[in-house]
């Protein structure tokens, strides 16, 4: 994203933004966050991420951490939720979380490991987003174990449609898809106080 003299002109409707474990650069993260901290006062921000750790890029995980903790506490401070990006790394997300006491929801983007980590996760209140993943028969089975009301839904960037995703998901809880719809929608707003109409 390039921030010129009016950043806010470059948000769409509704968006999180943060800086990704993949993107980070020792040389100009702190310029970087700085901008996530001017357009993250924006009402059209929702939530801060897609932030947090992954053991499996090349970034540095001394700085991947340093930048996660900074981002937490912008949470923190602006009352908006979490997406998190974690790759392996759920031991050090959690301690990470625990350490600076996150007061805001928290939300693991696209989830797709075993129950043990979702469990993990699930006593700390934590919410799970799972997309693709879904048509896994691993993920499938953790998914059936997982309270409706701790579930997100999302595409990524998959070559996917979110309709299709939803309608796994509710074949997968055993429920009508209008009544599956409204629980995740229930869900979205008391995280993001947003209702859908």
């Amino acid at each position: 994203m390039n921030v010129h003299e009016k950043p806010e002109a470059l948000l769409p409707a509704v968006c999180s933004i943060g800086l990704h474990p993949w993107y980070l650069d020792e040389k100009t993260w702190k310029e970087s966050f700085s901008q996530v901290k001017q357009l993250a006062l924006q009402p059209e921000v929702l939530a801060i991420g897609e932030c947090g750790l992954d053991t499996l890029c090349p970034t540095p995980f001394a700085l991947q951490q340093t930048v996660f903790t900074e981002q937490v506490l912008l949470a923190n401070t602006l009352n908006k939720p979490l997406i998190i990006h974690c790759v392996r790394a759920h031991a050090a997300v959690i301690q990470i979380l625990q350490d600076l006491q996150v007061s805001v929801p928290v939300i693991f983007h696209g989830f797709n490991r075993n129950i043990h980590i979702a469990q993990q996760l699930l006593v700390h209140h934590y919410y799970l987003s799972f997309g693709k993943a879904l048509f896994n028969e691993v993920v499938r089975k953790v998914f059936e174990e997982i309270p409706t009301h701790a579930i997100f839904l999302e595409t990524d960037r998959a070559a996917i449609s979110i309709e299709d995703v939803y309608s796994e998901a509710a074949k997968l809880k055993r429920e009508n898809l209008t009544k599956f719809v409204q629980q995740i929608h229930q869900n979205y707003f008391r995280v993001f106080g947003i209702r859908f109409t």
